[in-house]
């Protein structure tokens, strides 16, 4: 049987994430719909709810986030990371449960503590325990959307970069066209993830429609994923290989976070466990090192 056309929004489209789904889901069968802030206002509840009935919205991947860790620290803040990071995710799962649609979320590592060290965060059996604003925001987003009770997958995911927006790759690509020397954390662990690789995954598993699409009007998705890169790196070792692969010419020297005098507490270790996606969706994650050498050598023959 010929599977249903869907009709999917990505909100924060101009995002990197936002931008890479732009270019994962050119050869889709579905329509895509791209809407950034000022398209769509997600803490709006009626502007949600008219993009989403005007569109016929079968499936929403909201990748709209206030990211700036350091700024989820200051109180002038408060209402726009409240309301973009934890409102918002409310208000599209509340309207998607109406019309039994799919709300694809995008969360983060920093919903853990990282006071993990022998074995990587799974879905199961790790409780979260952010240690900053912008983890606990992603953390309550998370419980928002449980509480709605309608069709959802929540994917964890951390330490994005790629060739568009602001990210860890960009800056130090900057800073090494610059400067004779970079500082850079080395006590904080986790996994570098190619935005491109999680915006192929997703069209991926929209396409294959399984666990992500009801077969049954009274049937309920309701799972979490974690997905990022293969490996585990420090944010030192990231930089290490993007001077590499970028063949640049600076001295990276190692660093300890409590050395920057960071307002917002990381978690010092947190690598996900990605053996539940894999198994569900029958995937291959690309190990970091070989997707950061793609990235860059795209970004370069680009310029």
């Amino acid at each position: 049987m010929e599977k249903k056309k869907l009709n999917i929004l990505v909100t924060g489209s101009s995002g990197q994430l936002g931008r890479c789904l732009k270019d994962a889901s050119k050869e889709s069968d579905d329509c895509w719909m791209f809407f950034d802030h000022k398209d769509l206002d997600i803490s709006n509840l009626d502007n949600v709810e008219s993009v989403i009935y005007d569109n016929f919205i079968d499936v929403v991947v909201n990748c709209a986030a206030f990211t700036n860790v350091e700024k989820c620290e200051d109180r002038s803040y408060f209402d726009i990371v409240h309301n973009t990071n934890i409102t918002g995710p409310e208000n599209i799962a509340s309207v998607l449960k109406k019309i039994g649609g799919t709300l694809i979320h995008i969360s983060s590592d920093y919903v853990f503590g990282g006071t993990r060290k022998d074995y990587a965060y799974d879905e199961y059996t790790d409780f979260c325990s952010p240690l900053n604003t912008y983890g606990r925001s992603k953390m309550n987003a998370e419980r928002r959307i449980r509480t709605v009770n309608g069709n959802f997958l929540i994917i964890r995911t951390g330490w994005l970069y790629s060739e568009y927006g602001n990210n860890f790759m960009l800056t130090m690509m900057d800073k090494f066209r610059t400067n004779e020397s970079v500082n850079v954390v080395i006590n904080q662990i986790g996994t570098p993830t190619y935005a491109g690789d999680l915006a192929n995954f997703i069209v991926h598993i929209i396409e294959e429609r399984k666990d992500v699409v009801p077969e049954k009007s009274a049937d309920t998705i309701q799972e979490v994923y974690h997905y990022t890169n293969e490996g585990v790196a420090s944010w030192y070792d990231f930089a290490c290989a993007i001077k590499e692969y970028g063949n640049f010419n600076v001295d990276v020297k190692p660093c300890y976070d409590f050395d920057l005098h960071y307002k917002a507490e990381r978690p010092s270790f947190s690598v996900l466990d990605k053996s539940k996606v894999k198994n569900t969706f029958g995937i291959k994650i690309p190990y970091w090192r070989d997707s950061l050498n793609t990235c860059i050598t795209k970004l370069m023959s680009n310029k």
